[in-house]
Order: C-alpha cells, then sequence, then structure tokens
C-alpha cells in the first residue's frame, strides 16, 4: 500500500538522519554531539505518515512505536 509503504520509507530516513553532521539551523551550534540523534523534524514527518498510514491502511501500517523506541540515541 502506497502510505504504508510511504511511512516505512519516512521513517529509515528519519532514523538516516542521525549519522549526518548538522550544518544549519539550531543543531548546527551543538556539532558533532548531535551526531547519533536523528533529527526532529524527520522524525516529525514520519511519524505523521505513520498515523496517516494507520488510518486510511490499517492492514498494512506500521504500528507507531513508543517514543523511546524510535530514537537512535
Amino acid at each position: 500500500a502506497p502510505l504504508t509503504e510511504a511511512a516505512q520509507a519516512a521513517i529509515r530516513g528519519a532514523l538516516a538522519t542521525a549519522s549526518l553532521r548538522p550544518r544549519r539551523g539550531r543543531a548546527s551550534y551543538v556539532g558533532d554531539h548531535a551526531l547519533g540523534v536523528p533529527d526532529p523534524g524527520a522524525l516529525a514527518v514520519a511519524l505523521l505518515f505513520m498515523a496517516l498510514a494507520d488510518i486510511h491502511e490499517p492492514a498494512t501500517a506500521p504500528r507507531l512505536p513508543a517514543p523511546g523506541h524510535i530514537t537512535v540515541i
């Protein structure tokens, strides 16, 4: 299902931001200390896609994880 696939891709993409060095915005102030922490905006978009998939494609949608299980800290 398209929304489920989009949600899964958004989750993978959001978690992949943990390995990126911040160059702009507030995260740039902490420099390398931000490494290992996913981008909050990317996580928010991933959660949005997960919620949309859960509403429109409940049989195939990824389950919403507990907040402590979505970060890579």
